[in-house]
């Protein structure tokens, strides 16, 4: 899009044009100085927008377009230093937020009067390690604030190990609860905090990707429900834990063992017989429950059941075929939309209701001849299905960013894989919603783009 010579009067429409990615550097310069905040966003917002126009907008008179820029994740850190001087506290608080924000910026703002921008410098993964401590040893906070701060450098991956086993002896659960959810945190504390008298401590411990299997294992005995929970949930618990909390009293601890991708194969079989119905769904769920047990919950009156049997990828052929003539279209949808449903049940439940149409239109291994047919479909909703699938090939749509439907433009607006030449074409789409899907779809693949 060439320079607009005259831009429309409404802001809306303006920052519209502020925010597309084919709007040209010279429209995008002039758009910087416009009278209304709400189009200078759209204008910082741009990933397109030249270094020297960002620069200018960080002193713009406006702090709703200065916080903009502030919060741009990939923005040069030079401009966030600029930034870091704003006198407008949620501006400095959004530099030290920022994961582009440099070490040397980090370290002044942790200087910073107030404790609401001293807080997120202590959560900022690029904090360097002494000025997390320095945070942590802060005497100038009142008591309530000094919680926030100490909880952030509590949760920092780059927090020294003293530091953080100065506060796992911390006096305020919250900041004991934030140190066990750390996954830096020393096993050796990880260990001491199983044994908090605060359960909310001992869950977060029990949530810890690296709490090892010989504290899990303990923690599995905790009388505490919710402990239980996060321990079956937990990717390190070991089996034997599983297994034994597979036995216990609460459903929400035998569901979360159903739904453990490491819970073995002899332990869901136990499960796919439990009493209640949200457990043996979990199983159903599970990827890694064997086809076997599938084959068994596939008999199973409840149709949600059945329904996770029909989406799993782990269900055999053979169960395929038979939820493929369930009676009910939650079920053969789901198995319509399974990418390991083979190529001849796909093409006959293509010939099928609504339902089955639709599913097979999501299908990202629906064969190409069988898309042609669906994007000739009377219903929009089977047509937007081929529309939104991965693996519908251009010249289909092409074509369907021609529909009568807005909802299947929409949806080959929306699809990452549309060429860029139809998307560009269906900015000028007569309707708002789809010209603003196809804007966002060439953002989404400017950036990616720009990182390959």
């Amino acid at each position: 899009m060439g320079k607009i010579k005259n831009l429309p009067e409404d802001w809306f429409t303006r920052s519209l044009i502020a925010s597309s990615p084919t709007t040209s550097q010279d429209t995008l310069a002039e758009l910087a100085n416009d009278k209304d905040w709400q189009v200078k966003v759209e204008v910082a917002a741009n990933p397109n927008t030249p270094i020297e126009i960002l620069w200018k907008l960080a002193e713009d008179k406006d702090w709703e377009v200065r916080l903009k820029l502030a919060k741009i994740p990939n923005i040069l850190p030079e401009i966030l230093a600029k930034l870091a001087e704003d006198t407008n506290t949620p501006i400095r608080e959004a530099v030290a937020e920022n994961p582009n924000t440099s070490q040397e910026t980090l370290k002044k703002l942790a200087e910073d009067d107030y404790w609401g921008v001293k807080a997120p410098v202590a959560r900022n993964p690029n904090a360097p390690p002494e000025v997390l401590k320095k945070l942590a040893e802060d005497e100038k906070l009142a008591k309530d604030e000094y919680i926030f701060v100490r909880a952030g450098v509590a949760g920092n991956p780059n927090t020294p190990k003293e530091v953080l086993a100065k506060l796992a002896e911390d006096k305020d659960r919250w900041v004991r609860e934030t140190f066990a959810a750390n996954p830096n945190t020393p096993l050796e504390i990880l260990a001491k905090l199983a044994e908090d008298e605060i359960s909310n401590v001992r869950v977060a411990v029990a949530a810890n990707p690296n709490t090892p299997p010989e504290v899990l294992k303990k923690l599995a005995e905790d009388k505490n429900w919710l402990v239980g929970e996060a321990v079956a949930r937990n990717p390190n618990t070991p089996p034997e834990a599983l297994k034994e909390l597979a036995k216990h009293e609460d459903t929400d601890v035998r569901v979360a063992v159903a739904e453990n991708h490491n819970t073995p194969p002899e332990v869901l079989k136990t499960l796919a017989k439990d009493k209640n119905d949200d457990v043996r769904e979990a199983v159903a769920g599970n990827p890694n429950a064997p086809p076997e047990i599938l084959k068994l919950l596939a008999e199973n009156k409840n149709m949600d059941i059945r329904v996770k049997v029909a989406e799993n990828p782990n269900t055999s052929i053979e169960t395929l075929e038979k939820l493929a003539e369930d009676e009910h279209w939650e079920v053969f949808f789901r198995v319509a939309k399974n990418p390991n449903t083979p190529p001849e049940i796909i093409k006959k439940l293509a010939k099928g209701n609504f339902f089955a149409r639709a599913g097979v239109a999501r299908n990202p291994k629906t064969p190409k001849e069988v898309l042609e047919d669906l994007a000739k479909d009377v219903d929009d909703d089977v047509r937007s299905g081929v529309a939104r699938n991965p693996n519908t090939p251009p010249e289909i749509l092409r074509n369907l960013s021609k529909d009568d439907s807005i909802y299947v433009r929409e949806a080959v607006a929306e699809n990452p894989k549309t060429p860029k030449e139809i998307l560009e074409e269906l900015l000028k789409d007569s309707t708002f919603e789809v010209r603003g899907a196809a804007r966002k779809t060439l953002k989404d693949l400017l950036k990616i783009s720009k990182r390959e």
